[in-house]
């Protein structure tokens, strides 16, 4: 056993995975150190995101980018690509806004063409809304509302009891849901770009990384880029799976592996 550090730092490249794991994963290293230091010289997405968390400093490169913490799930279309709890969120936004659009549309259109005060205009467009709309509303399904809000409210969660716990402890509870809720509800797509600047202004410990250490971390990724395991007292990769590099998620050709 190491034992207890000081301080620990951890170079962080990956497009996500499980947020509970994630979850076990920082509980065990705060429990193994007093402060940590987040490395981000490519990418750290998602779940990844909510790993970097939990560092008391985040040093990103200029390309670097953190992402959402909207999760992911099965299509039910059968498609591979996984697809954002957030969608189905996003389309009842869209509709609502719709309704209430073709409803101020059919108002005005129906005080220009008569002589009907505003409330009665508004009771005569109402029956033609409801025509147009409801169709569209028949084909959310409450169920997959219901199972995208709670796999949301999962990563949610976590993401403030990370922060109350560990390197945001000092913020209000008002400014850490403000963060949590931003990470998770306000973004229009899984990968969308949080960059260095984007995250110093929504409050995340977030600094440029030194060109020395970026360089080193980019050597590191490139030394383990197609394998897994370790890296030996030499520098060089050993514990191979076999796993083909092109096979491997990076930033560089983004594919998506599934976990």
């Amino acid at each position: 056993m190491l034992g207890h550090k000081k301080k620990i730092t951890i170079l962080v490249d990956s497009p996500g995975g499980d947020a509970d794991a994630t979850f076990h994963l920082i509980n065990a290293f705060r429990e193994y150190a007093d402060t940590i230091d987040i490395l981000v010289a490519s990418w750290a997405k998602s779940a990844a995101t909510l790993l970097c968390l939990c560092g008391d400093n985040i040093f990103m490169t200029r390309d670097a980018e953190l992402g959402p913490l909207d999760a992911q799930l099965p299509d039910p279309r059968g498609s591979a690509i996984p697809k954002s709890a957030l969608n189905s969120f996003k389309s009842l936004e869209y509709l609502q806004r719709y309704a209430l659009d073709t409803l101020n549309l059919a108002t005005i259109l129906l005080l220009k063409q008569s002589s009907m005060d505003i409330p009665y205009a508004i009771e005569k467009a109402m029956p033609f809304v409801s025509c147009i709309v409801t169709p569209l509303y028949q084909q959310v399904d409450p169920q997959e509302l219901g199972e995208a809000r709670r796999h949301l409210s999962v990563a949610e969660e976590y993401c403030k009891r990370i922060m109350k716990r560990y390197a945001y402890s000092q913020l209000t509870k008002q400014k850490i849901d403000n963060i949590a809720s931003r990470l998770v509800w306000e973004y229009p797509s899984h990968s969308f770009v949080i960059d260095l600047d984007e995250a110093r202004q929504m409050g995340i410990h977030a600094s440029l990384m030194d060109e020395e250490r970026a360089k080193l971390c980019y050597n590191l990724i490139k030394s383990v880029d197609g394998c897994f395991g370790f890296i030996s007292s030499d520098g060089k990769p050993k514990g191979k799976t076999g796993v083909s590099p092109k096979s491997v998620v990076t930033k560089k050709n983004r594919k998506i592996k599934k976990g």
